[in-house]
């Protein structure tokens, strides 16, 4: 016979052997820190992927690749805590679409490069990517594409090239350097070797301190006066030989030196503001700093906002101490930069770490701004940070847009329905104002508050629209509606819908109130309760309910929660889309939706269709848009909870009951279950 106190003695001995086995399991888990011990449990190839430690997180990054072709924007991202080994975050974007295998590559790398213009840097195989931002092609090749990366006349071109078919499908985006470091050749007749280690050194502290570094060896003229003429270039290195007067960067004909010279920057820098930061790496290019000088060109004589430094006799014998240091002493100068020390201050402490550079010698010199630091990152130059001349005034040779060129920072204009804006910093960008009207609820949809919008076109320089918001007048409905390219209004009796219907809230409601979920907002100090969301439907039916409201962002990005209530027999909901507007009309960008169990679920609500978020009892959605503003809100949410019937129930009612509480007997199961799960 069944003894049951003996085999419940049994189940509770079971249930503490297995928590005490999930414990141990976990605190051995979180004891391990390499790619094979976090990783085992989520990825069988984790040996692909790289490892970066930053701050108290330890980042696995994996970049997709297909026969030897990067997949654009194709990556797997684990986020573990560093200390517990706890997974934090998983980011995935995953083309599903791609054949097992590339068709094969007609074009080889080499006869890709003979097709471009200028001098090849570098080159790679890609799978272009339909969402790609720096390969615009469209429409989306196919087939793998040779991506060359090239230098014409001092400008880099990106040369698309079909790898199938050997077609130029086009040109890509490239990007904007803001640093730049260069060696010339050691050698000459022929040239040769270079000093690599120094100014790949310079190149990597530049990208930490944030400045997007080109290196080059042995560069034009042409590509050194391409950055001396820009308003992105604001970190300058140099390695050559040369004196205070010019230096080697280059080689002509493969034989000779090819010197820039400092006259040659005095003209070329004419219409542009100083480099901020110059590093003179000549043996004597610090020496002499007089208007005629590397150092006085660079800078244009001033000493504000600007500074240089660098070498000074290198190659004398009283030096050759300090060039053994050479590479160290130029580290720890930029480590000290990258911590926000003044240029000056980075020097003396590198002087200090480093004296046999430092005084009698003085084969280390500095000139220029002693208050002036490069982190966080500089504009190029003397320019005001909006990016305005004296005068206040937009100045594209500050940066500005040519658009923007004598306008005031933070201009807005219209040119017939365009919205023109120059921001606070004199970008330019523009919006076609819409002149037609749209709707939330799907036309003449009386159970359902919504608000139909009026797009008015351009007017003093905003794209202005109208709301008009379905509102109660007795028991009637006014409801908003598209007519055409405006709104308009008709009316409604509620009672329409039943003796003991009213009008509540901009809707006819059949003698019941709001159900859930419970929307909330970030009050500036807290989330706090706007009203449940009546989204109360017959199964697998959707209805839409729209909520008005005001909120504040939090970092400049607007956040939301739907709380699930916590009623003990109750269906939950079942989600389909959400959306949110400001209160300009313009719809907010949903970037982030996390279900507090089911985890990232921003492709299921991000457009009508069958896809449902289910949420029970105690879960919730936290929601986070961007790329709107204001405080005022209205929010739509799509989908349907359903209320368990309180009319005498028939067959279908007890089965539509009956899958309640097997959903609800599965939720509570599940709950039970998570909170025996050790995290």
């Amino acid at each position: 016979m069944f003894n049951k106190p003996k085999s419940m003695k049994k189940l509770i001995t079971l249930l503490i052997l297995i928590t005490s086995l999930l414990i141990l399991s976990r605190s051995v888990t979180n004891a391990m820190s390499d790619p094979a011990d976090l990783l085992r449990q989520y990825e069988v190839n984790y040996a692909q992927f790289k490892e970066i430690v930053i701050g108290n997180k330890i980042v696995y990054f994996y970049q997709r690749m297909l026969d030897g072709a990067i997949v654009e924007k194709d990556f797997k991202v684990y986020h573990f805590d560093k200390k517990t080994g706890e997974l934090i975050a998983k980011k995935t974007h995953w083309r599903t679409d791609l054949p097992e295998h590339l068709p094969q590559i007609k074009i080889t790398k080499e006869q890709a490069e003979t097709m471009v213009k200028g001098q090849v840097q570098f080159t790679e195989l890609y799978i272009i990517s339909p969402e790609s931002d720096v390969f615009p092609i469209k429409p989306t090749p196919k087939n793998p594409c040779w991506i060359v990366r090239s230098i014409d006349k001092g400008d880099t071109i990106v040369t698309i090239i079909d790898g199938v078919e050997g077609k130029i499908l086009g040109y890509g985006v490239s990007p904007p350097y803001t640093a730049f470091s260069l060696t010339g050749p050691v050698y000459s007749n022929p040239c040769s070797w270079g000093w690599d280690l120094w100014y790949l050194n310079a190149k990597n502290w530049f990208n930490t301190m944030g400045y997007n570094t080109e290196a080059v060896q042995w560069p034009t003229e042409t590509i050194v006066k391409s950055h001396i003429q820009s308003t992105q270039t604001a970190m300058f290195y140099e390695l050559a030989h040369g004196g205070s007067y010019g230096f080697a960067s280059g080689c002509l004909d493969g034989n000779s030196y090819e010197t820039t010279y400092a006259s040659e920057i005095e003209a070329w820098i004419t219409n542009y503001y100083s480099m901020p930061f110059v590093f003179i790496g000549s043996c004597g290019g610090m020496c002499d700093v007089s208007d005629g000088s590397l150092s006085y060109e660079f800078r244009k004589g001033s000493v504000t906002n600007t500074a240089t430094t660098g070498y000074c006799d290198m190659a004398a014998e009283k030096c050759s101490l300090c060039w053994t240091y050479s590479v160290s002493w130029q580290d720890a100068l930029f480590n000290y930069m990258n911590q926000s020390w003044t240029v000056k201050a980075a020097f003396d402490q590198a002087q200090t770490d480093y004296p046999a550079c430092a005084a009698p010698n003085n084969c280390m010199r500095f000139v220029g701004d002693e208050n002036f630091t490069v982190v966080p990152v500089v504009e190029r130059g003397l320019c005001n940070p909006d990016r305005t001349s004296g005068d206040g005034l937009c100045d594209k040779v500050c940066g500005a847009s040519l658009e923007c060129e004598g306008r005031a920072p933070s201009t807005k204009w219209c040119d017939g329905n365009t919205k023109k804006v120059c921001n606070s910093t004199c970008q330019y960008s523009y919006e076609d104002c819409r002149t037609d009207a749209e709707e939330t609820d799907g036309g003449k949809n009386y159970s359902v508050r919504g608000i139909c919008y009026d797009y008015d076109g351009c007017k003093a320089g905003e794209c202005k629209v109208t709301s008009n918001p379905d509102y109660c007048y007795y028991s009637y409905v006014q409801e908003s509606y598209v007519s055409g390219s405006f709104c308009a209004y008709t009316s409604y009796n509620c009672k329409n819908y039943g003796l003991r219907s009213t009008c509540s809230d901009g809707k006819c409601e059949s003698g019941g109130g709001g159900g859930c979920p419970i929307l909330k907002v970030w009050d500036g100090e807290k989330f706090v309760d706007v009203e449940k969301l009546n989204i109360h439907a017959p199964r697998d039916q959707d209805t839409t309910y729209a909520s008005s409201f005001s909120m504040r962002p939090i970092n400049g990005k607007y956040e939301i929660i739907l709380d699930e209530a916590a009623y003990l027999f109750w269906d939950g909901s079942h989600i389909d889309s959400v959306s949110l507007r400001d209160e300009a009309g313009k719809e907010c960008k949903l970037i982030s939706a996390i279900h507090s169990k089911q985890g990232d679920v921003l492709k299921s609500l991000q457009k009508s269709d069958d896809i449902r978020v289910r949420t029970f009892p105690g879960e919730e959605i936290k929601l986070v848009y961007e790329g709107c503003s204001g405080n005022q809100f209205t929010f739509t949410i799509e989908g349907y909870n359903m209320k368990i019937p309180l009319k005498i129930p028939g067959p279908r009612d007890f089965a539509a009951i009956g899958n309640i509480f097997s959903e609800v007997f599965r939720w509570i199961s599940s709950s039970i279950l998570d909170f025996l799960k050790i995290k």
